[in-house]
């Protein structure tokens, strides 16, 4: 439950009312259709609307790794007394969105929501298989430096997981089957091991040549 009357930042006169979006109370204006996120409501929000991008970070905009701070907002905070956010830009987008830094809620505009997701979206798509192996070291580093219930960090962990598994099986379909084989054939067959090393690795050079 909200505890103090907010105004939109955009239109300057118009209280926002509660809404609930993706299981997530938020605040809305009735005029503009923007949306204020409480510090944290982005990331739950994005999360319950597409699990795979719960491994995408959006609690601090202001320095995290995939924006840019472009300095002081023209919008001040609903929230807070700090008074004006600050713009940072999603690098490689047109899509800047109103931070604030004191109590880490964020604006967006309408339509801003599914921007920001299908930009997300993209940089799902564009990463590389050894970007993902980043990935999971680093999300496996914060499961284990957290001192708070291990839960989401290791929803996150599982879900680079599958992410990781996903692109290798698009771009190295073969040795991924090649992988597999091998590694049924420890568990089910382990003394006939050398026979099905040697099938595995000669499905991978067939493909290949």
């Amino acid at each position: 439950m909200k505890h103090k009357k907010r105004l939109c930042p955009t239109c300057g006169d118009s209280t926002l009312t509660e809404t609930t979006r993706n299981l997530i109370q938020l605040d809305r204006c009735e005029r503009c259709n923007g949306l204020w996120f409480d510090g944290g409501e982005l990331e739950k929000t994005k999360s319950n609307m597409h699990e795979h991008l719960r491994c995408f970070d959006l609690q601090n905009l202001e320095s995290s790794r995939k924006t840019v701070c472009l300095g002081a907002s023209v919008l001040s905070c609903p929230a807070c007394d700090h008074g004006a956010m600050v713009a940072v830009n999603f690098s490689g987008s047109q899509l800047t969105l109103d931070y604030c830094s004191s109590c880490c809620g964020t604006w967006l505009d309408a339509g801003e929501l599914e921007k920001l997701t299908d930009y997300l979206h993209a940089l799902s798509e564009k990463k590389s298989i050894s970007g993902y192996v980043e990935h999971v070291w680093q999300e496996f580093h914060e499961l284990l430096r957290s001192t708070d219930t291990k839960e989401d960090e290791l929803r996150d962990l599982i879900v680079v997981i599958n992410l990781l598994q996903l692109r290798a099986c698009s771009e190295y379909p073969t040795f991924v089957r090649a992988v597999e084989k091998l590694s049924v054939g420890m568990f089910v067959h382990p003394g006939n091991l050398l026979e099905h090393s040697l099938e595995s690795v000669s499905i991978v050079i067939d493909a290949g040549s």
